[in-house]
């Protein structure tokens, strides 16, 4: 590892920041072979420098599209056995922010149902949680019916946040076709 690698990765693990992780954003963009560095150091670091390695990452693909395209696949291969909730926060964020296919958002569909369904799992985790199942329901119509009766479950014994968010998804969802075209 050069040393300006290994002073990114210090500056990085610093502090949590916006600042900090703009500024890492930024030295991301400049050397986008990091980006691997900070992958990396989502699963193998320790909290909260996994966490924060996860902002980055998030922020880099928020600020500089293309950057985290190659890190899509590998986070959909490993959100499920993710622990921190925070990370799954940041990564479902930077998921339901990019244009998945119609088989990535299968492969997560279920986990992302069950967020939603799970009384115990945070807002935000539910509300990307219904963004990517609001796109799988734009490849698969006849799948409305389901996420509808899931969000509607919710709603009485939901916070604030949750039933805004579900009103807003409800609506996109009666404007989609019932059927494919």
């Amino acid at each position: 590892m050069s040393p300006e690698q290994e002073e990114f990765l210090r500056l990085m693990r610093a502090d949590s920041r916006r600042s900090s992780t703009e500024l890492c954003s930024s030295l991301v963009h400049e050397n986008p072979e990091w980006m691997a560095l900070v992958w990396q150091e989502i699963g193998s670091a320790d909290y909260p420098y996994n966490f924060r390695a996860a902002r980055v990452l998030d922020l880099s693909n928020e600020l500089h599209p293309p950057l985290g395209e190659d890190f899509l696949q590998p986070i959909l291969d490993e959100i499920q056995e993710m622990k921190n909730e925070g990370i799954v926060r940041q990564m479902l964020r930077m998921l339901a922010r990019n244009t998945l296919s119609e088989d990535q958002l299968f492969s997560i569909l279920d986990f992302c149902m069950k967020l939603v369904g799970d009384p115990n799992v945070a807002v935000a985790l539910k509300v990307y949680s219904m963004e990517l199942v609001l796109s799988f329901c734009s490849f698969q119509p006849l799948f409305k019916c389901e996420f509808e009766s899931l969000l509607l479950d919710q709603f009485e014994h939901q916070k604030p946040a949750f039933k805004s968010r579900a009103r807003h998804t409800l609506k996109k969802l009666n404007k989609l076709p019932t059927q494919n075209v």
